[in-house]
């Protein structure tokens, strides 16, 4: 699935991307098949507080034949850029991947992190992030990285890796549609 012109680049301790890992073939197939999962609210912690700090359209993924391949991808895409770039101690896909819609005067999802608080002896600890639309079939909805001057590659195919406590956001769509995978590798609670 991967492609082998794909080039890594990061910053250790904060990103990495593997920019253009996935043709554009793969990614209009993976953004149709998830398509076909019901449409849910995305939601974040106080979200009762923060109505709008995040907005768009999520589908979650289930763990099933239909999706294997991508609980495969962000497992193998992960580990192989925390042995490079984090060095975290990781487990296991602990929670559904989502398909992300991000849309023209809809769509962001402002500062936050990742760092979950599903188990108490798993956390979510490297979010991996899979750019499925073409970078330039929209405006705005620029991946940034807290501290990072500039936003993550946003060339279709990219998949971009950082550990689940650093700070990132969604910046609004202006036109267009941006589509995402999102998934998150867990491991033990960091002390």
């Amino acid at each position: 699935m991967m492609d082998a012109n794909a080039r890594v680049i990061g910053e250790p301790g904060q990103w990495a991307a593997i920019v253009s890992g996935l043709g554009p073939a793969v990614c209009a197939e993976l953004a149709e098949r998830c398509r076909s999962l019901y449409t849910v609210t995305p939601g974040v912690v106080g979200q009762k507080s923060l109505p709008d700090h995040r907005v768009g359209h999520s589908r979650l993924l289930p763990r099933s034949a239909l999706f294997e391949d991508v609980y495969q991808l962000i497992r193998d895409a992960g580990e192989a850029l925390n042995r490079r770039y984090f060095e975290l101690d990781l487990t296991d896909i602990v929670k559904p991947p989502q398909f992300l819609e991000y849309v023209e005067g809809r769509g962001h999802f402002h500062w936050h992190n990742d760092y979950g608080l599903e188990r108490p002896l798993s956390k979510r600890k490297l979010t991996v992030s899979i750019q499925l639309s073409d970078g330039r079939d929209y405006e705005g909805g620029d991946f940034e990285v807290f501290g990072t001057p500039q936003p993550m590659p946003r060339a279709q195919g990219s998949i971009v890796v950082l550990p689940a406590f650093v700070h990132h956001k969604v910046t609004s769509v202006t036109s267009g549609v941006r589509c995402a995978l999102v998934g998150w590798l867990a491991g033990p609670q960091l002390r």
